[in-house]
């Protein structure tokens, strides 16, 4: 009897101690898991940050160095652990949003203008300061007037007209089968004319000056339209720049 209630106590004793060690392990494992969450987390945090940061410091260059002055700029595809991320500009914040976390910092003007984003080594972003305003582009061909304004031979009526004007397409992508439109519109009576001129491919920085021959047979008041990409066959960063449009009064010879 004395025996087998020894044995009986040495078996609980025995299960209380593997019911410790379990206890302990788990506990252990427990630790460990959170501790790997926490680092995980606090690498994407630092991944954030630096992509943020990253980020801020192309505007806030650009915005110091006054207009005129623009730069491309590549941003990574994911944070930490190829986790999606998005960017926002948010008057003179820039913020970083991933799962539902987040983060901003601040930036030295509130004036920027975020048209579009490309996530990835593979694609280009485009930051350039025009007149204190900062503009955002991305992956895209992007048509502008470079100096806003036409070039007239003449100013007479009765006799052709040679109007021209300087485009560029600061896009880091070629812009390629495209027209360009120009009209020009009678003020005295609405009387409208319109002329359209193809271009074939504009390489990124590359500036070209399409001519058109016109003949203002009276004179009087007339409103110049330029279009670039007339029918929208180039998906641009900014679409609302295309437009051209100044008055110019014709005179007799």
């Amino acid at each position: 009897m004395f025996l087998f209630r020894v044995k009986a106590q040495v078996g609980i004793e025995f299960m209380v101690a593997v019911v410790s060690l379990l206890l302990v392990f788990t506990l252990v494992a427990l630790l460990s898991l959170r501790k790997s969450e926490e680092s995980t987390e606090l690498k994407e945090f630092i991944s954030a940050k630096m992509i943020a940061m990253r980020f801020a410091e192309n505007i806030n260059m650009v915005s110091e160095q006054g207009s005129g002055y623009w730069r491309y700029f590549h941003l990574p595809k994911y944070i930490y652990g190829e986790q999606n991320y998005s960017l926002n500009v948010a008057g003179s914040l820039v913020e970083i949003s991933w799962g539902s976390r987040g983060w901003s910092t601040y930036l030295l003007t509130g004036n920027v203008h975020l048209h579009c984003l490309d996530l990835g080594e593979n694609y280009t972003n485009r930051v350039v300061n025009e007149g204190g305003v900062i503009h955002i582009t991305c992956h895209r061909p992007e048509l502008e007037y470079y100096l806003p304004h036409f070039y007239l031979n003449s100013t007479h009526s009765g006799e052709p007209v040679n109007v021209s004007f300087s485009i560029i397409n600061t896009g880091p992508v070629n812009a390629t089968d495209f027209k360009i439109r120009l009209c020009y519109v009678r003020i005295e009576n609405g009387e409208q004319k319109c002329q359209e001129f193809e271009v074939s491919n504009l390489g990124t920085q590359e500036k070209m000056k399409p001519s058109f021959l016109l003949n203002f047979q009276f004179p009087g008041t007339y409103r110049l339209e330029a279009t670039l990409d007339a029918l929208n066959e180039v998906h641009e960063s900014i679409e609302s720049n295309n437009m051209l449009i100044q008055n110019y009064t014709i005179t007799s010879p």
